[in-house]
């Protein structure tokens, strides 16, 4: 995974760690609020000329400090609750905003608990803050921009990107594409019911598999009576890890899995406990300058209660089949995700209707080996069409990031572990740059932001670390700025880590 930070695995303050002078800066004053934050940049200055890369977490509604510390951040936790320097972090080849998008996910709150109802909505206030942001950070206007999120996270990187493109004149930034990984961006049922795939995986046996269409039935039979509560309140109890205290999912019950999201992990990893642990903790808090009130993931509830009716069974197909349309993507999906199965997206992926679909169809997909070289370890499997690269990842479950990291462990005296990196980020980049996209026909009805999220930028540099290029930052966002949808009194908080 890296080098070791420290064998004391849960007192390490970052700032111990950033030791940077810190220069204020502030954005001019837009109303009553303003932003002030405090930046500073490396010597080396090649982080300027990296693109920059908003990752949206899923879950859905978890913090962003899930992917930053579990699957592609510089700072890592492993499986003993030692923080490391991870090697094979994104960061080498962008610089990373990681959003706690929409507001009331991760550590971000709203005062009146007004939180978002529709995808639109929620993709009106990452727009917003995209706007705020380069007011902050003018450097990185005109930058090469790319969006991306896996589960959740993927269906949250469409809106973006689908509002983005309709609204380019509005943010100066040049979208080059978006990493929509395991994504929940087909109609839920289709995605989830993953009877047949746990059947054949040998997972559920004939009972099992009784049991398990019979539940999906019902649930169907809820939505299509707009039952949506009631639906999603049974799916919980199925396989969506949220059983009622006390009580099993039915795929926990069947299984005999603890963990709803690998065939091939039967629980979750002991680093998500250690970075739950870690990340909610009154020292961390402190050090990104949220209140020790605040719980982590605290307003998922309220946000849940919000997104059921207005997202949760709604079908975007529309907006992805634009942001094929206009823009490059990189699509992937895990050969052990129980949650969505990996069949199940290809069959609705197949559905689509965009300008390359009718040769998606017809491409043959080559196996992909680190290096392109048959006699390194294979790694999943490829397809790429037009200004598409879709990939199957080889032993990857629904936190494929997670599952499938090129990793070292600091114990491991040499042995690697894991090679894949999730994603051909080699391949697509250039792809990304070289392959022209149809030209984006703008938006003629451009609409008015619902929400003015604020809030918290760390952008984090550990010295000695194999990152000799990035920035570190420490800006918090304190702004009471008034939105359209609510009152002068209101104000919203919305952290933000940033690697820059």
């Amino acid at each position: 995974m890296g080098r070791a930070l420290r064998e004391a695995p849960l007192n390490l303050p970052l700032e111990s760690v950033a030791g940077r002078k810190r220069k204020p800066r502030r954005c001019p004053a837009g109303g009553p609020g303003s932003f002030c934050g405090w930046v500073t940049k490396n010597s080396t200055g090649r982080s300027s000329s990296k693109p920059l890369l908003l990752w949206i977490q899923g879950g859905p509604w978890k913090s962003s400090l899930f992917s930053q510390f579990l699957e592609n951040g510089p700072l890592g936790i492993n499986a003993t609750g030692s923080l490391y320097y991870r090697n094979h972090s994104l960061l080498r080849d962008f610089n990373l905003i990681y959003l706690d998008h929409p507001v009331g996910s991760g550590y971000s709150f709203d005062d009146n608990d007004r939180y978002p109802g529709t995808l639109d909505e929620a993709s009106e206030q990452a727009l917003t803050f995209l706007k705020r942001f380069l007011r902050l950070f003018p450097e990185y206007k005109r930058k090469e921009f790319y969006i991306a999120g896996e589960s959740y996270g993927a269906r949250s990187s469409v809106g973006v990107a689908y509002k983005v493109l309709k609204k380019h004149k509005q943010i100066d930034l040049k979208l080059k594409g978006a990493m929509l990984g395991v994504g929940f961006v087909f109609p839920l049922l289709e995605l989830l019911n993953s009877t047949d795939y746990l059947f054949y995986s040998g997972l559920l046996g004939d009972f099992g598999r009784r049991t398990f269409a019979g539940w999906f039935d019902m649930i169907k039979g809820l939505v299509d009576q707009k039952h949506y509560s009631k639906a999603t309140e049974d799916l919980n109890r199925i396989v969506l890890n949220q059983a009622p205290p006390g009580n099993m999912t039915v795929f926990e019950y069947l299984t005999g899995f603890r963990h709803h999201g690998s065939i091939a992990r039967p629980q979750e990893p002991d680093e998500v406990e250690w970075y739950m642990e870690y990340a909610n903790s009154e020292n961390f808090k402190k050090i990104i300058h949220v209140n020790v009130s605040r719980v982590l993931d605290g307003c998922r509830p309220l946000l849940t209660k919000e997104l059921i009716n207005g997202d949760f069974y709604v079908d975007v197909k529309k907006k992805l089949e634009y942001v094929l349309n206009s823009t490059h993507v990189l699509f992937y999906t895990a050969q052990y995700d129980a949650v969505f199965p990996e069949i199940n997206i290809e069959s609705c992926f197949q559905k689509l209707r965009w300008y390359a679909s009718h040769h998606f169809l017809k491409v043959k997909r080559k196996p992909w080996f680190v290096q392109g070289n048959r006699s390194l370890p294979l790694l999943g499997y490829e397809r790429i069409t037009g200004t598409l690269l879709y990939t199957n990842i080889l032993w990857g479950g629904h936190d494929v990031s997670l599952d499938r990291p090129a990793t070292r462990t600091p114990g491991d005296k040499g042995k690697h572990g894991p090679v894949a990196r999730g994603v051909r980020l080699d391949d697509w980049l250039a792809l990304a740059r070289w392959i022209p996209c149809r030209p984006v026909v703008p938006s003629r009805s451009p609409t008015t932001a619902q929400l003015w999220p604020t809030g918290l930028v760390l952008r984090h540099l550990l010295p000695s670390a194999p990152y000799d290029d990035d920035s570190v930052a420490l800006a918090n966002w304190i702004s009471p700025t008034p939105s359209p949808v609510a009152d002068k009194s209101s104000r919203q908080w919305c952290p933000v880590l940033g690697l820059l």
